[in-house]
């Protein structure tokens, strides 16, 4: 019985057969060389293409000096290598730079294995790799320009500087480690800690902590970990916490302290400064720093400016958890998931004032009255609530709120977010 194929399937196998012609040749013109099972030398590119796609397995050879790099080193290499010829195979996530070099290049080259058993970035006179129709590589702009004959040369100060980066990561192999010298300031904010964040107090000083930790782990090779990797600590140089952009000013006494609060809530396991560097464990960042998250700029909580006490950032902090995460509802029908975010605060009074550590002021409706305009001011200022010309909490709506726990919502307004 056969299939009819729609003549929208027919060109899109078209397309798809054009791309992958192009991406063989452009691999026989950098010195590739293709290989049935048997071995018998395949010249065809379209033939080539053809057979990957219908399922057969290539071997692909290329007979040219290369280095084999995986995501991180491949990550920090990038703005020295970007003229050389790579080839991306997504099957091993590794990258394979293409050059030529002279004999005291290569020599310095054969040293990086000569000196790490572990071949943190292994070089080969050649390389062979198994091409399907699920491994097909991509390339960088200079893989398009440059021939079998013209290939690019690995300059004196690249091989320093591939020389540095293997020594480095061979230095660190217990530890997390930045991924190059340019910073973001931007740090992911993962649900769960989130999630801590809103149910602790901390101070503003330890927040501001937290987020220098956020921006290095962020910044690091803990966003390549793999599910199965043994998890390893961040050792962070204390000059790292002096980044003049960062406008964080603690002393070391001044983090130790607040480092003792991470560890309180959990959100560290362990810490040691010795010297000039501070080692952090923290299975919850490692594990988290790369899941579901959203963008916080560093200085957020400095820049909010609240003058009230700490408990106000606590409830900053469960707010933005409640309008960033992600419910998924199933349809019955279409059994196909839809996600959408909260639209209203549904906790209860009394589970807020326990997250906020106002528990002792529980049956005080004047305290709780003005440490809940706190909040509400707070959340008008952050533009996480709508304002409705509700100023202050009185008492007696205090008390109301602790008699009907539905009804919070109809005093704090979540403001929809943006994609609503």
């Amino acid at each position: 019985m056969f299939t009819k194929v729609t003549e929208e399937e027919q060109k899109k196998q078209a397309e798809q057969l054009a791309k992958l012609t192009m991406k063989v040749q452009v691999l026989i013109n950098v010195g590739g060389e293709f290989y049935d099972k048997n071995d018998n030398l395949l010249e065809n590119a379209h033939q080539i293409a053809q057979a990957v796609l219908d399922g057969a397995e290539v071997k692909l050879n290329i007979n040219q000096p290369a280095l084999v790099l995986k995501a991180i080193p491949t990550r920090i290499l990038r703005p020295c290598i970007k003229n050389l010829i790579q080839i991306t195979f997504p099957a091993t996530k590794e990258t394979v730079i293409v050059f030529r070099c002279n004999d005291d290049v290569e020599h310095q080259l054969a040293q990086i294995d000569t000196d790490n058993n572990e071949e943190i970035i292994p070089f080969l006179s050649g390389i062979t790799i198994t091409l399907t129709k699920y491994n097909i590589p991509s390339f960088n702009k200079a893989t398009t320009l440059h021939t079998l004959y013209t290939p690019p040369t690995l300059t004196k100060k690249q091989v320093n500087i591939i020389l540095d980066v293997a020594e480095r990561l061979n230095n660190s192999k217990d530890f997390y480690i930045l991924l190059g010298d340019e910073i973001s300031l931007v740090y992911n904010m993962p649900m769960n800690i989130l999630n801590i964040l809103g149910e602790n107090v901390l101070s503003l000083s330890a927040l501001s902590l937290l987020e220098v930790i956020m921006v290095y782990a962020t910044n690091s090779s803990a966003v390549y970990r793999q599910k199965n990797d043994c998890i390893k600590a961040f050792n962070i140089p204390l000059e790292f916490f002096s980044n003049p952009d960062f406008h964080f000013k603690q002393s070391k006494d001044d983090i130790i302290s607040n480092l003792e609060a991470l560890l309180e809530v959990g959100l560290i396991d362990d810490y040691f400064c010795e010297d000039d560097n501070c080692i952090i464990d923290s299975h919850l960042i490692v594990k988290s720093i790369k899941q579901y998250s959203y963008k916080q700029h560093i200085g957020f909580y400095r820049g909010l400016e609240l003058k009230q006490q700490e408990y106000v950032y606590t409830f900053i902090n469960y707010v933005n958890w409640i309008k960033n995460l992600n419910y998924f509802k199933k349809d019955d029908e279409t059994g196909k998931y839809t996600t959408y975010r909260a639209d209203k605060l549904t906790i209860p009074l009394s589970s807020l004032i326990y997250n906020l550590d106002l528990i002792k002021y529980k049956n005080d409706h004047v305290a709780l009255g003005k440490m809940l305009t706190n909040c509400l001011q707070a959340g008008y200022k952050c533009n996480l609530l709508i304002y409705q010309g509700l100023d202050e909490i009185a008492p007696s709506v205090v008390k109301n709120l602790l008699q009907h726990r539905d009804n919070f919502k109809d005093v704090f307004v979540l403001k929809p977010n943006k994609s609503d």
